[in-house]
Parts: C-alpha cells; sequence; structure tokens
C-alpha cells in the first residue's frame, strides 16, 4: 500500500536544482509508493528519462546541456507540485489528471 505520509514527504521541499534532486526526489517517491499503484510506474518512467538526461550529458551529446538540467528540474518540479496539490485537496492540473487518477 502506498504511503501517504512517507509521499507527502518525498514531494515535499524547494525547487529541484539539478539532476541529483531530481533523481534523489524521484527515489523518495518511489520508496513510498505500493508496486500496483499506477504512479510508480510513470515515476520509474520519469526516473529512466533523467537518468538518460544525465548519460547525454556525460556523452557530452547534447548543445546545451545547462538548459536540459534546468528543463528537466523544472518538469520534475510540476510533477511534484502536482502530487502535492493531489495530496492537500485532491485537485490536480488537467494534464496531470490521467496521472494521479491512477495513484490508489
Amino acid at each position: 500500500m502506498t504511503d501517504i505520509s512517507q509521499l507527502a514527504a518525498a514531494v515535499s521541499g524547494g525547487s529541484c536544482e539539478s539532476y541529483k534532486d531530481v533523481l534523489n526526489r524521484l527515489d523518495a517517491v518511489g520508496a513510498a509508493l505500493d508496486a500496483r499503484d499506477g504512479l510508480c510506474w510513470f515515476n520509474r518512467l520519469y526516473r529512466a528519462m533523467t537518468e538518460s538526461c544525465v548519460q547525454t550529458r556525460e556523452s557530452r551529446r547534447v548543445q546545451d546541456p545547462v538548459f536540459l538540467e534546468g528543463l528537466d528540474c523544472s518538469f520534475a518540479d510540476l510533477y511534484f507540485g502536482a502530487i502535492r496539490a493531489h495530496l492537500a485537496d485532491g485537485s490536480e492540473a488537467a494534464s496531470m489528471d490521467t496521472l494521479v487518477r491512477c495513484t490508489r
């Protein structure tokens, strides 16, 4: 069963400033989620995408690695914010509706 208090703690805090921040928070979210929770699978996908961005930066295959890292951090902040909003009052941005409906 998803641990709601652990999930809330995982998404609390300030904005992500680096890939490390994003990955650490994704790991904390993942630890709070039950494997049967649809959000768990999205979280795993998001983590894989972020890891891919890190590898791309390390291989120097991207023209603007600072931009890519900032973009990943911005989207992560939106994702974590949507979880916070849903936990607080059941609301979510329309774009996140399908995602949060997958939570148990």
